[in-house]
């Protein structure tokens, strides 16, 4: 996995524990599948080491937005964020940053738990706020990243799931731009 994008197992195998909880594993499960030559090796097996693969991740978001929607991959998204802070690599992080900052300027804590969380994924960068939104850019991000739609309905579900922590109700966009550049951009708005 030398650069190869990947992500906190913690983060994959805490959603997939969730996939099951939630009862959309075998439905998610199947269609992977189906769909990934080469997933039986892995879909089933422990995730070993401090990180897996993104592109298998993005592979079961994937399915789980063809299977159950994006309402259901964004609330699995929120849904995984509420996990992670109970127990999660980011949790003690996140908890005392929450008590610190009780309003929309919380956000800016994203790019910090992008680079715990991610590696060769790209560079996360705040680009502007107002009073009721805060934007990123995401920078330097693969192909493998910036097409990972399903990956992205995910994120916003847990970016919402930031924006509960910090008291706000509002949305989070994650959209890869048209200009050839290949860059995401992330907005938070309250």
């Amino acid at each position: 996995m030398a650069r190869e994008p990947v992500l906190a197992s913690s983060i994959a195998s805490g959603t997939r524990l969730l996939l099951k909880e939630l009862r959309h594993w075998d439905d998610v499960r199947r269609l992977v599948l189906l769909r990934e030559r080469g997933a039986q090796s892995w879909i089933d097996g422990p995730i070993s080491g401090s990180w897996a693969l993104l592109e298998r991740h993005a592979a079961i978001m994937s399915a789980l937005l063809e299977c159950r929607g994006e309402a259901v991959t964004r609330e699995v998204g929120r849904a995984r964020l509420r996990e992670a802070l109970r127990s999660g690599h980011l949790a003690s992080i996140f908890r005392s940053w929450a008590r610190s900052y009780a309003s929309l300027t919380f956000v800016r804590v994203v790019p910090h738990a992008w680079t715990a969380a991610t590696r060769h994924c790209g560079r996360m960068q705040f680009v502007s706020s107002s009073e009721r939104s805060v934007g990123f850019v995401l920078l330097g991000a693969p192909a493998s990243v910036r097409e990972a739609v399903a990956w992205h309905r995910f994120l916003e579900g847990y970016g919402e799931g930031i924006l509960d922590v910090a008291g706000l109700s509002g949305t989070v966009r994650v959209a890869t731009r048209s200009d050839g550049e290949g860059a995401i951009d992330v907005v938070f708005t309250s």
